[in-house]
C-alpha cells in the first residue's frame, strides 16, 4: 500500500521514519529508469538488426566469362584485389576446342595470362604490370603512363614487342596496337561514343584493309559491370578480350558486325539485388553467346 508517497512493502511505515521513505523513492526510481533504458537498448538492439537485414551488402565483381557457341570457345577473366580494393591480378583464360568436317570435336586448347599489377604511393590506378603465360616461362613487364586526366595514353612494352598507344576525344577512344605481339604491322581501334556508351566500334587494318570491320551497338539501361572497370577501362580495352566490353555505361541489347550477316540481340538477367549475372545473345540462327558475372 502506498503512505506518503513512497510504498510501505505491505506494513505502515510511520511519518516520523523519513529515511526509509527517501529510500523507497530512490529504489523505485532507479527501477524506472532500469526499465527504460532496458526498453531503449531493445528498441535500438531490434532496428540495428532489422536495418542490417534490409542493407544488403555490396558485391565485388570476381569473374566475367562469355561461350562463343560458333567457334565453340570459352574466355574467362577472374580478379582479385588488394586491401585496398584495387584489382591486384587478372587471370585471363581461354578454352578452345578443334572440330573436323564433320563438326565432331578432335582437340582441345586451353591458355592462361596473368596481369600483376603494381602501384606507386597512394596511387588508385596501376603505375605498371608484370604479364606472363600458362606455355611460356617468359615473363614481360609494361610501364603505364597516363594523361593530367587519368587517361591511360602509353602502354609500354619494355622487351619493346607490344606497345599500346591510346588517344582521347570528347566521344572517342583511338587505340593503336601491333597487330599481334612483336609484329610491325599494326591495328587501330576507333570506338565513337554516345551518351557513355561505344555505339560504333571501327577495326582498321592500315596493311591489310580486307580486314576492317565495323560493330554498331544499341544499349539498354542496365548498368554495365565492367564500366570503366576500376578507373582502368582504356587499359583493359586494350589488353583483355575484345569481347568483353570495359568502356560502356550499359549493356547493349543489339550488336551488328559489317563483315557477319545478322544482328546478335541480347537479354540480361539480374539477381535479388540488381545485380547482372547473365546475358543470352541470339541470331536468326539460335543461340551463339552466352555471358556470365560472378559476384563476392
Amino acid at each position: 500500500m502506498l503512505n506518503d508517497g513512497c510504498f510501505s512493502f505491505g506494513f505502515r511505515v510511520h511519518a516520523k521514519v523519513p529515511l526509509l521513505c527517501y529510500i523507497s523513492n530512490k529504489l523505485v526510481l532507479m527501477t524506472k529508469n532500469i526499465l527504460i533504458l532496458s526498453f531503449a537498448i531493445l528498441i535500438w538492439g531490434c532496428k540495428k538488426n532489422e536495418t542490417t537485414k534490409n542493407v544488403a551488402s555490396p558485391k565485388r565483381l570476381t569473374s566475367v566469362s562469355i561461350r562463343n557457341m560458333t567457334y565453340r570457345l570459352r574466355l574467362t577473366d577472374s580478379f582479385l584485389y588488394d586491401n585496398k580494393n584495387g584489382m591486384a591480378e587478372c587471370r585471363s583464360m581461354a578454352y578452345d576446342t578443334f572440330t573436323n568436317s564433320g563438326g565432331f570435336i578432335t582437340g582441345t586448347a586451353f591458355h592462361q595470362n596473368n596481369y600483376v599489377f603494381s602501384y606507386s604511393g597512394p596511387d588508385t590506378l596501376p603505375s605498371s604490370y608484370i604479364m606472363t603465360f600458362s606455355y611460356s616461362n617468359d615473363s614481360y613487364q609494361h610501364v603505364l603512363t597516363y594523361n593530367n586526366l587519368n587517361q591511360l595514353i602509353k602502354d609500354s612494352d619494355l622487351q619493346h614487342i607490344n606497345t599500346i598507344y591510346l588517344s582521347y576525344a570528347p566521344n572517342a577512344i583511338v587505340t593503336k596496337s601491333p597487330i599481334i605481339p612483336g609484329a610491325s604491322q599494326t591495328r587501330i581501334d576507333s570506338a565513337i561514343l554516345q551518351n557513355g556508351n561505344i555505339v560504333s566500334h571501327y577495326y582498321i587494318f592500315p596493311s591489310d584493309t580486307t580486314s576492317n570491320s565495323v560493330d554498331q551497338l544499341s544499349y539498354s539501361n542496365l548498368p554495365n559491370p565492367l564500366y570503366d572497370f576500376k578507373g582502368m577501362g582504356g587499359l583493359l580495352k586494350a589488353i583483355f578480350s575484345p569481347d568483353f566490353d570495359w568502356i560502356s555505361r550499359n549493356l547493349y541489347t543489339s550488336a551488328s558486325n559489317s563483315r557477319s550477316a545478322g544482328i546478335t540481340s541480347m537479354s540480361w538477367v539480374t539477381d535479388t539485388h540488381g545485380n547482372v549475372v547473365s546475358g543470352t545473345g541470339f541470331t536468326a540462327n539460335g543461340l551463339v553467346i552466352q555471358i556470365k558475372f560472378s559476384y563476392n
